[in-house]
């Protein structure tokens, strides 16, 4: 299963495992979790990197441990709603 995660800097990555300290967005179908969460994320801050820009603007701990909870809770919503479209389609 694909996994997208997050590090508390907010950089976002791609992989089969969860690497210690960064933080579950969401996993599944690679072409599904990659594409939801290029969608959501920006490449702009870091060219080659997507980045949780809410997360990599916080000033402080807490306040990135919230923004890394809003931004997953964002995905799993876009996530749910694309599968969702994906089935209705087929």
């Amino acid at each position: 299963m694909w996994k997208a995660y997050v590090h508390r800097k907010g950089i976002i990555e791609f992989g089969a495992e969860v690497p210690e300290r960064a933080v579950l967005l969401a996993e599944g179908e690679r072409g599904l979790i990659e594409r939801v969460v290029k969608q959501h994320a920006s490449s702009s801050i870091s060219p080659g990197k997507l980045i949780a820009v809410s997360v990599f603007e916080s000033s402080c701990l807490d306040e990135a441990l919230d923004e890394i909870l809003d931004f997953k809770k964002t995905i799993q919503r876009a996530l749910a709603k694309a599968a969702q479209e994906e089935m209705e389609i087929a």
